[in-house]
């Protein structure tokens, strides 16, 4: 079984309580659940106990002066806000570390010293403080600061700086590494390389790990670096080389394991006795230390010399049983011995050892620890006190074989064993990192946040057993825990790049002990297949059951759709006016109006079968498929093709924009209308510039007499969705490309095309029914601030608490308003809506449904509204669909 290491959520309880120093600072309530401040990103827990919360400033320019300011203001305070940085590292003395939010510049400070350190480009601090849930952790041991830095590690003792490169020396001026024809070739030239060059030319999967040895007087780090080969003479068009060194006495050397090919190894666990190294096969090596048996070597090398040939013969396989580590020093008594004998019994030891360990690598996984053998064992976790947690299908016992069942093997540092019997304790390690890294260390004295399934564990080793649970899997990542029981949690890992969003706000605060006051927004819930098939349209819902059936939601009930047993789930859904739909399917596509169903072998087909439907149900406002007021009809036919139906004949518009703009890698369009017999195309190839698609263009589009007319309008920046909005007048909206780190448009395209630009002011998420444009994520603003348009200008804002840049907004009628952050959903109202500030928080509400939610979607059926939601469990092996009455009546 290939080893897994996944960690856990977890987090260091510290000795101090939160609340008992925080309560008139933070204000926080005793229930159940509540938020921090709207602009804490993120936080992180210091070594005193004091709480640092990290705040989105959002700052036109980096002005280190104001960093420094801050902290200095802020550093003894009990809980300290910092701005535009973030802690990497907390010393046990005062000092603390930071970076800034380029991840280029570390700074050290304990209340009077000042230390700077700018890193030269491209290098960036990767990792963060050991006290808190990360990717991967700096570390400070024996009086020395270790940051991980890129492909390397960067270290400070007091004093002086050392950077230590798994790509060599940082030169200016060497020579790029070259694509090479074979991997050690390639090891070769990893020596003299320019790190810019290399990154290019030898790309780095992950930063490197770095552990803590046993003793903590030295690290141990080590990277997997990806090299590219030269592809005429290798089949293979990259190769691994695995580093792995080790930091003692003020110096890095090179470990190297006999009779292991590095690029099996998979991580690397420091031990008092060795190191036990996790195999991509899922074995586990315990590669011993020499020096902690070097008595017990001496011991059996004077043996070998023995009168007595049973004791010469029972020495050489004692002194093979050592293993592999200690090749080298058989090697040098061989090369110092006189005795041919004694060189005899030391080359059959070599020998012996090679044969152990193919034996072992070939045998079935089954390691003995303790009083426990383990049948396949995955490692589940392994922190800095040098624990392994092992998750077994079946431990048993070793004197007599017996079968304990499932559960939780933890081995501390000189590798005795204790055992967490019952399935449910091997449950919830793997379902929170989703990034495919390995070897997350932490601090743990016995706390772990665990999702498994619909719910998130709170499990208690030392207690052995599980202390709390929530179904509320949508905050699951774990970000602090609080010695009185309190966990700090948001929806994902914090991002610290100056250019990622920070959708993981609000920052919750989850007391299981306290009582629960929120109010539940619940409504009908339905199994599904899964979530690639789910329309919600005006007047009906559709999906499939479990089943493989196509059902067709009315307000009352599932219906059966049989004419459409076949179809498969490679589905583009195109929505229309009353319920209509058409969907392009395999090995069918059907339309869906007028409570018939329309079926035909392909769209293009369909189309023009349905010419008269498609007029009536599909305007102008439609993403992928549109009628314009000249007769033409437009849409795609996948993710790169548009075509155009006209008078029953089609034409490919792709082959016509390669044709004009000179580019053969179109990989999507969204149309929307923008006047009379035009559209709107949103069109990019591959290649990227500053988070966007280098080669995006937008253009409008006419068809006149089958001639094509572009012109380039005002460019649209790229999301992973377009969604037109239009306002009362039938004038687009979309977001125009800029860079969002200096400024923000919100482009308004009238019929004539001349538009206006609405600048640093939100982007467009609604046109509410009272006809007001709310325009949100305004550029240097709080995320949960939203601008009010209307009539030509900014009638005045609405801030929305707990919003983020990922809200969705609907609006379900006139002065209603429903900002859904899930699972938050906060319903706004307004006496006046063309007063934009009488919009306040009528109903604060939490969305009940099983495991984590998808984006909410708001439609009517029968004079009703309903919000629909997709979810699904978090082994994704459940799926959802929750029809939810809005506003829910009363008593519900």
């Amino acid at each position: 079984m290939r080893i897994f290491i996944l960690s856990a959520v977890l987090c260091l309880i510290v000795p101090l309580s939160l609340f008992s120093q925080e309560t008139s600072t933070l204000e926080l309530k005793d229930t159940m659940w509540q938020f921090l401040p709207d602009d804490v990103i993120s936080v992180v827990a210091g070594n005193d106990g004091r709480l640092w919360l990290q705040i989105q400033d959002d700052p036109e320019e980096e002005d280190i002066g104001k960093i420094k300011q801050n902290i200095q203001e802020e550093f003894l305070k009990k809980s300290p806000r910092i701005l535009d940085c973030r802690p990497v590292l907390f010393e046990p003395g005062k000092r603390v570390w930071f970076t800034n939010n380029k991840n280029n510049l570390i700074l050290g400070y304990d209340g009077e010293k000042w230390i700077e350190k700018k890193l030269e480009e491209p290098l960036e601090i990767y990792a963060g403080c050991p006290f808190n849930r990360r990717q991967r952790n700096n570390l400070f041991l024996d009086g020395r600061a270790f940051f991980i830095i890129s492909i390397g590690i960067l270290s400070f003792d007091g004093e002086n700086w050392d950077y230590f490169s798994f790509l060599g020396n940082y030169n200016a001026n060497a020579v790029a590494i070259p694509l090479v024809a074979t991997a050690a070739e390639a090891g070769k030239e990893v020596g003299n390389c320019n790190p810019r060059a290399a990154i290019a030319a030898a790309p780095v999967s992950d930063p490197p790990i770095l552990l803590p040895c046993s003793d903590m007087k030295g690290v141990i780090a080590y990277i997997n670096i990806i090299l590219k080969l030269n592809s005429s003479t290798n089949t293979k068009a990259e190769a691994s080389l695995y580093k792995c060194m080790e930091f003692r006495d003020g110096k890095w050397t090179k470990l190297e394991f006999d009779g292991i090919k590095p690029d099996d190894i998979e991580i690397i666990m420091p031990r008092k006795e060795g190191m036990i190294l996790g195999m991509l096969d899922g074995k586990m090596i315990l590669y011993k230390d020499e020096s902690s048996n070097k008595e017990k070597f001496d011991d059996l090398l004077s043996k070998l010399s023995d009168d007595n040939f049973n004791v010469r013969e029972k020495t050489t396989k004692e002194l093979a049983d050592l293993g592999m580590s200690f090749k080298k020093a058989v090697l040098k008594a061989l090369k110092e011995a006189k005795d041919p004998e004694v060189r005899t019994r030391l080359s059959k030891a070599i020998e012996l050892m090679k044969e152990n360990l193919e034996v072992y690598l070939n045998q079935e996984n089954s390691p003995v620890f303790g009083d426990y053998m383990l049948k396949d064992p995955v490692i589940v976790h392994y922190d800095s006190q040098a624990r392994i947690f092992l998750a077994c299908t079946d431990v048993r016992m070793k004197e007599n074989n017996e079968s304990l069942g499932p559960g939780l093997i933890i081995l501390d540092d000189e590798n005795k064993a204790s055992f967490l019997k019952g399935k449910n304790f091997t449950e919830g390690w793997d379902k929170h990192y989703f990034f495919g890294d390995l070897g997350y260390i932490q601090p743990l004295p016995s706390i772990f946040w665990l999702q498994a399934d619909n719910k998130i564990r709170i499990l208690d080793i030392d207690k052995k057993d599980f202390i709390a649970e929530s179904k509320d899997i949508s905050f699951n990542w774990l970000q602090y825990a609080g010695s009185d029981g309190t966990f700090f949690c948001s929806r994902r890992r914090p991002c610290y790049s100056e250019d990622a969003p920070g959708i993981e706000r609000p920052i919750a605060i989850f007391k299981p002990s306290a009582k629960d006051e929120r109010r539940m927004l619940a409504g009908q819930e339905i199994k599904i297949l899964d979530e690639d098939f789910v329309v919600i349209e005006e007047g009906s819902a559709w999906f499939k059951n479990p089943e493989g059936k196509v059902m067709m939601f009315d307000g009352y009930e599932s219906k059966n759709i049989p004419e459409l047993k076949n179809l498969k789930p490679e589905c583009n859904i195109i929505s229309g006016k009353d319920g209509a739909i058409i969907c392009k399917g395999q090995p069918l596509s059907f339309m869906y109006a007028e409570k018939n169903i329309f079926i035909a072998e392909s769209l293009d087909r369909l189309i023009m079968e349905n010419r008269k439907l498609i007029e009536m149900y599909f305007g102008d406002k439609n993403r992928d498929l549109i009628h314009d007021d000249a007769g033409n009809i437009w849409f795609k036919n996948d993710t790169s093709t548009l075509s155009i139906n006209n008078n029953n004949q089609t034409f490919d518009l792709s082959s016509k924009i390669v044709e004009f703009f000179s580019t053969e890698k179109i990989r999507r369009f969204a149309l929307a209308g923008a006047g009379k017999n035009k559209v709107l195309i949103d069109y990019y190839s591959y290649g990227w510039e500053n988070g966007h698609s280098a080669d995006n263009i937008t253009l409008s589009c006419e068809l006149n007499n089958k001639k094509f007319i572009f012109k380039k309008i005002p460019r649209m920046t790229w999301l992973p969705s377009f969604n037109p909005i239009y306002d009362s007048s039938g004038s687009l909206w979309y977001p125009a490309y800029t860079d969002s780190r200096k400024y923000q448009i919100a482009c308004r395209m009238t019929a004539d095309e001349k538009p206006q630009e609405i600048k640093d002011s939100g982007l467009p998420y609604l046109c509410d029914m009272s006809g007001n444009i709310w325009l949100g994520n305004i550029i240097k603003q709080p995320k949960n601030k939203f601008n009010i348009w209307k009539n030509g200008e900014i009638k005045g804002h609405v801030v929305v608490p707990h919003a983020n840049e990922s809200t969705t907004l609907i609006s379900d009628r006139e002065g209603s308003v429903i900002a859904i952050t899930s699972p938050l959903v906060t319903h706004l109202t307004a006496e006046n809506p063309e007063k934009p500030s009488e919009y306040k928080v009528k109903t604060e509400y939490w969305l009940d449904v099983k495991g984590k939610s998808t984006p909410v979607k708001g439609f009517k059926i029968r004079n009703k509204f309903y919000l629909a939601v997709t979810s699904s469990s978090s082994n994704s092996k459940d799926h959802y669909l929750n029809i939810i009455e809005f506003p829910p009546s009363e008593g519900k």
